[in-house]
């Protein structure tokens, strides 16, 4: 994408327009290290944007290597860097270890915290995409979690100590809500779901079914879904559990309707992918279509809310020239219809290999972020087509 995405027509529409009118910016792609030559690879270097104005940049030389981050102003300055064989980038916060420390850094917020050392292992760390939420799990005793739960930097909640399950970890959404599975009791007959709010504030606990798999939290922490049988899913709100709903083949949840319990679930058989939008906890399928990609590629697809829409970033196996090969792809669903109404793809047409591009929520803006661009997504342009 030279320009960033565009607009193809669909259903009515007849010309091609920009997709996104907002800023965008661009850092260099370097070609594959080539591997025609006799001897030893020694070298590579690859740079991409990690998140909006913020840059990654991982040289690999004969054995050992250097992470560097950049943060960019508007202006394209480099306003903040760090680099470094011990400088970690992971979505939303970035580690910087030296002298036997670890400093957490956010990405898209400006703050910055010594990680304390806590537990009988390392324990592990993770973030929200948008920095907001930080969390940072622990065992003070063999088989049990602790959680110290972080908000732009500061601590704000400690919760735990749970018996662990079976080693498990929790699962943290795009709002902070938090779920995890633990042993009612140390003596482990019966299990327990835990959800907790993105205040860091234990919503409530249910005894629940053996899982197949972690379960996923809704918004604001009102609810979680858990896999309890073969494509067979509950939804727990407190006391109150839903019916069990067979979903379908290899079901999946991909996300949540900000604000609400619909949550939105791809299904696949073989080659063959639907999109199921359900209203929980009654278990209502809202509708029911099949993938719009007609030749995707094997990744999931990435998935953001833009008002009334639904878009979906993925490649797409299309022919250029004599050979096929994968092209990064936007499908816009109207949420209420399921209905497509529009496509965007890069403009020259041109193959990605290895990047499908995601998507970002800061506050009120949304961004499309690919490894050689970011954008700034406007949904009026998406309501208009253009």
């Amino acid at each position: 994408m030279n320009t960033g995405p565009c607009c193809l027509p669909v259903g009515l529409l007849t010309s091609l327009v920009i997709f996104v009118t907002a800023r965008a910016a661009w850092a260099p792609m370097p070609p594959p290290p080539p591997n025609y030559v006799p001897g030893s690879h020694q070298g590579e270097i690859r740079t991409r944007w990690f998140a909006p104005y913020v840059s990654v940049t991982e040289a690999h030389v004969g054995s050992g290597g250097s992470t560097t981050v950049r943060w960019f102003d508007s202006s394209g300055r480099v306003a903040r860097e760090f680099s470094g064989p011990r400088v970690t980038a992971r979505p939303g916060y970035v580690a910087v270890s030296e002298n036997g420390m670890t400093t957490i850094y956010g990405v898209n917020e400006d703050w910055q915290f010594i990680l304390s050392k806590k537990g009988r292992s390392n324990g592990y760390i993770t973030a929200t995409a948008d920095s907001r939420t930080f969390v940072h799990q622990y065992d003070p005793q063999p088989g049990q979690l602790v959680l110290d739960i972080y908000k732009s930097g500061q601590l704000a909640a400690t919760v735990g100590p749970f018996t662990n399950y079976k080693g498990w970890d929790f699962n943290l959404r795009e709002d902070g809500s938090i779920s995890l599975l633990c042993w009612q009791s140390p003596e482990k007959e019966a299990v327990q779901l835990v959800v907790i709010g993105p205040d860091g504030t234990e919503r409530f606990r249910a005894d629940c079914d053996d899982p197949y798999e972690m379960p996923v939290p809704a918004p604001e922490g009102r609810g979680a879904l858990l896999h309890c049988q073969d494509n067979v899913f509950k939804f727990y709100h407190g006391a109150v559990i839903s019916e069990a709903v067979a979903i379908g083949p290899n079901a999946e949840c991909f996300g949540w309707l900000p604000g609400t319990t619909k949550a939105l679930f791809e299904t696949s058989l073989g080659d063959g992918y639907r999109f199921k939008l359900i209203d929980w906890p009654a278990g209502e399928v809202l509708w029911d279509i099949p993938e719009p990609n007609p030749k995707r590629h094997h990744s999931a697809p990435a998935i953001a809310w833009a008002e009334d829409y639904l878009l979906l970033s993925n490649l797409e196996i299309m022919a250029m020239g004599d050979a096929e090969g994968p092209v990064r792809t936007i499908y816009a669903l109207d949420v209420n219809t399921s209905e497509v109404v529009a496509q965007w793809l890069p403009k020259p047409l041109c193959h990605f290999y290895l990047d499908a591009g995601h998507f970002l929520k800061l506050g009120d803006k949304l961004f499309y972020i690919a490894d050689e661009a970011f954008c700034e997504i406007n949904p009026e342009d998406i309501a208009t087509r253009v």
